[in-house]
């Protein structure tokens, strides 16, 4: 029950699950307990929303190049960037979800 109650308020605090199941236990052993099934606290990763210039921008991207078929697309070379920021934390307030396993976000 408890797992099941995490899964589906990602975001709730310990308390207010235990509260929710009427348990009289503490933290800890929530935390343990859902640890102990591969669920871990992650801080939910904050996504900016488009802006209109940048929805269609994507769009005619997309339109563009939506008839390129995989020979087409062999020929090109895909990266990810990676942007570190020393020094730089986020407030302490953030939210927290649950994640089974090794999730990023």
């Amino acid at each position: 029950m408890l797992v099941r109650n995490a899964r589906k308020h990602r975001r709730a605090p310990f308390t207010e699950l235990a509260n929710s199941l009427q348990l009289d236990v503490s933290e800890s052993t929530i935390c343990r307990t859902l640890a102990g099934e591969g669920y871990h606290r992650r801080v939910a990763r904050r996504r900016p929303f488009l802006t209109k210039v940048q929805k269609q921008g994507r769009m005619r991207w997309a339109r563009e190049y939506m008839h390129w078929d995989e020979d087409d697309w062999g020929g090109v070379e895909f990266s990810v960037a990676l942007l570190l920021v020393s020094g730089l934390q986020e407030d302490m307030r953030t939210k927290s979800q649950w994640r089974l396993g090794p999730s990023s976000w």
